[in-house]
């Protein structure tokens, strides 16, 4: 019985002894160190230290001199500039992190986010004419704009000059006149293109300070960049972007400086978070802040979210924190009811069960939520998921993938189909008109089932050592918090335990998770799965001797190094399946649940 298939590298020997002795280390983290190809001295001081010093120079991004060149002539000039981002919380963040700096030169500075439901995703031409008739001549696009060729093209015709600053992956070589700061354009000399939005703003505005004349940087203390990285790395890990590289040097300087930020806007939604004095690691980030942060715009505006973190009122963020909080609340009852409609529909409808890909349609389902619910999908039934609604004559939604299924390549080959889509490699957005929507699914599916394999369809956990109950100190637990911030990219390494005897079983009260004791060695430890699979009780007995690959989680209790283990997946390896279960479980699973 197992949901997974088990990943177990083997290190050359030789190399592992190397590292234990170079390091002084042990054999669990030098195998760790191997696998995640920090073996090279500096390299793996750089990942434990994330110094600033190794961010690189932001004038080797495309076009960022002429960008700030333009912003700071539309500064000088007094000219209206308006900062046009998206709704999910790396515009969010990417629109008030630049606000914010804009504000501090007195730049005649205001902010627009496009309603999801009436305008959908990026520039759009409406919005621009708009914009033009109130006055602004410079619009900035963060976190969108790459792919908004048309409205690029003739955006001079409305009288707005624009500057975009981007991370999107061009569909088309973008030729259109506009400046365009993007490290994903072709031809870009970038080092690092997996900046998320919200880290190509903050290496456009430390192009600008450092562009600024005395008088004007004198605007700004000393610190006033490493004082912008809880934004940037609020934006970065909501965008899944890889923890890696860049990224993880804003993202681990931006979560300590996230814990302690005085901005009222976050003082006020981590209270609303219940994250008050606690510790921020990118869970908390991940999984708390930011879908309430993001219910603004899957549920009406997002406008809201930006004047939370630009707002200097506590009061006044608390106020808006508790209405997304109660917007957030909205939006995981409809999430759940659209989750169980989609369950309803797999049970009923057997022939999916044979396809690679999935592709639905419902005119009742709400829009705001299709990316989540999608990505939920995606992972129970290990195939690319593709969900749409009707939205006015249009089909519009999300879809998500597994890390098999190129899902922005897909849909590129699918774009005759669709009226616009955009996204990465895992998540995407996407509309089409009504009379396509059945032949795009044909080819939808199609592609995943060219592509993907039996063996896709299973997800994969990568251990990144085997351990026996020895290599359980202080050293290694020491050695996971310098690994940290976990995430897409740098995931929270898996371990691996053969032959473990089960001395306890106990599910919870609500019978989801399963608590567990288990015996390697001489050592006993406490383990909890969360989510078991039902059939898990069908395997395993007290007495079973287990596999287990597990990960270790920070707890409160009085455990191996201030830690529990966190089973993901296990084998009985004693060779008897045992008959009498409800024998060894105790007494909170009540009877009628055998």
């Amino acid at each position: 019985m197992t949901r997974y298939n088990w990943i177990v590298e083997e290190v050359d020997p030789s190399l592992k002894r190397q590292i234990e002795e170079r390091f002084h280390t042990t054999p669990a983290i030098s195998e760790i160190i191997l696998k995640r190809n920090l073996a090279d001295n500096q390299a793996l001081r750089n990942f434990i230290s994330c110094p600033i010093s190794e961010l690189h120079d932001p004038f080797l991004l495309p076009a960022v001199a002429q960008a700030v060149e333009r912003v700071l002539e539309a500064v000088q000039n007094k000219k209206k500039i308006v900062v046009y981002g998206d709704y999910d919380v790396d515009g969010i963040t990417s629109t008030s992190l630049l606000v914010e700096f804009l504000r501090k030169l007195d730049a005649q500075v205001g902010y627009y986010v496009p309603n999801r439901f009436d305008e959908g995703y990026g520039l759009n031409e409406e919005a621009a004419v708009k914009l033009a008739g109130k006055g602004y001549s410079l619009l900035i696009a963060v976190d969108c704009g790459t792919n908004s060729s048309s409205v690029l093209a003739r955006a001079r015709e409305y009288g707005l000059e624009v500057v975009v600053c981007d991370h999107h992956n061009p569909l088309v070589s973008p030729e259109t006149g506009a400046i365009i700061v993007n490290p994903k354009l072709p031809g870009s000399r970038y080092p690092y293109p997996e900046l998320a939005g919200v880290g190509v703003v903050f290496k456009l505005i430390s192009a600008l300070l450092s562009a600024l004349k005395d008088s004007q940087r004198s605007r700004f203390p000393s610190n006033f960049l490493t004082q912008t990285l809880d934004l940037v790395a609020l934006g970065t890990i909501c965008d899944v972007a890889p923890l890696t590289g860049e990224n993880r040097i804003l993202v681990k300087r931006g979560l300590s400086l996230l814990a302690r930020s005085r901005r009222p806007g976050l003082v006020a939604l981590k209270k609303v978070a219940g994250l008050e004095g606690k510790k921020i690691g990118t869970y908390e980030v991940g999984f708390l802040l930011g879908p309430r942060l993001n219910a603004g715009g899957r549920m009406r505006s997002a406008l809201k979210c930006v004047q939370l973190l630009l707002e200097q009122n506590l009061e006044r963020a608390l106020k808006i924190s508790q209405r997304l909080d109660e917007e957030n609340r909205k939006r995981q009852k409809i999430q759940e009811e659209i989750a169980l409609e989609i369950d309803q529909i797999l049970e009923t409808d057997a022939s999916w069960e044979k396809e690679c890909g999935l592709v639905l349609f419902s005119a009742d389902w709400h829009e705001g939520v299709l990316g989540i619910v999608a990505s939920r999908v995606a992972k129970m039934q290990r195939k690319p998921t593709v969900l749409l609604t009707q939205a006015g004559d249009m089909c519009k939604g999300s879809a998500r993938s597994i890390e098999s299924f190129d899902l922005f390549q897909a849909l590129s080959g699918c774009q005759h189909l669709l009226d616009g889509f955009g996204g990465h490699r895992l998540a995407a957005g996407l509309r089409m008109r009504p009379e396509n929507f059945l032949i795009f699914r044909e080819k939808f599916v199609s592609l995943a089932n060219q592509v993907l394999l039996e063996e896709d369809r299973v997800a994969k956990l990568h251990v990144d050592s085997p351990l026996i109950a020895s290599d359980m100190k202080r050293e290694l637990f020491k050695f996971l918090k310098y690994l940290e911030p976990y995430g897409e990219g740098n995931q929270e390494p898996i371990f691996l335990f053969r032959g473990a005897l089960l001395t306890e079983i106990r599910p919870t009260s609500d019978l989801k998770h399963l608590k567990l004791r288990v015996k390697v060695d001489s050592l006993t430890f406490q383990a909890v799965m969360f989510n078991a699979p039902s059939e898990v009780l069908q395997e395993i007995e007290v007495g079973s001797q287990i596999d287990l690959v597990f990960c270790f989680r920070e707890s409160d209790f009085d455990t191996h190094g201030g830690y529990e283990i966190v089973v993901l997946d296990l084998r009985n390896v004693s060779g008897e399946k045992p008959h009498r279960i409800a024998e060894h479980i105790h007494d909170d699973l009540p009877a009628h649940s055998h």
